[in-house]
């Protein structure tokens, strides 16, 4: 199990093959190197947090305050689109639609952010001129609602300390269970 599954745990989404390769794909497009554990290039803060480049983008010292800080930068509005699609594991195409609307790198690589997921699906015939990307995304969830409980319920979480703790008692078991 790698950081891109429990990404998607923490957000309460499935672990799907397309979620998981939306994510790796996103990561690729930062290019940030594994052992800053900050896959999406948040500026996020948080304790330990180092400073990679001038742009404020940090390091983490570990992989449950790079999942943390990921999952709290995701936790603000401006991503619930991007969230609900996880969540709904509504496809590759739908995730970089949401991405690439939203304001996390907005009109990097020629307006085609994330890149290396574009590449991706422009590889696979799935964007050309007879079949583009949607043009706009739906609501951040299936039932219309812009919220998500289980979302919102770690949103608190997070914020009154417990999430630190649970993190690591799950990363923990998951490593654990790994074993085998």
């Amino acid at each position: 199990m790698g950081w891109e599954a429990d990404l998607t745990f923490i957000m309460g989404a499935p672990a799907s093959a397309d979620n998981v390769l939306a994510l790796d794909l996103w990561a690729q497009s930062e290019g940030m190197p594994a052992w800053a554990n900050n896959w999406l290039a948040t500026t996020q803060d948080w304790p330990g947090a180092g400073i990679w480049n001038s742009a404020g983008v940090k390091t983490y010292p570990t992989l449950a305050a790079g999942l943390e800080a990921t999952a709290t930068t995701l936790s603000s509005p401006d991503y619930a689109v991007i969230v609900g699609y996880f969540q709904g594991d509504q496809g590759l195409a739908n995730i970089y639609t949401a991405i690439n609307a939203s304001p996390w790198c907005r009109g990097c690589s020629n307006g085609n952010y994330p890149i290396a997921l574009h590449d991706y699906l422009a590889g696979g015939g799935f964007i050309s001129p007879s079949n583009p990307m949607p043009s706009s995304a739906p609501p951040a969830t299936v039932d219309g609602t812009s919220t998500n409980t289980a979302w919102e319920n770690y949103r608190a979480w997070i914020t009154n300390g417990a999430g630190q703790q649970a993190v690591d008692l799950y990363l923990t078991q998951a490593a654990i269970d790994s074993l085998g």
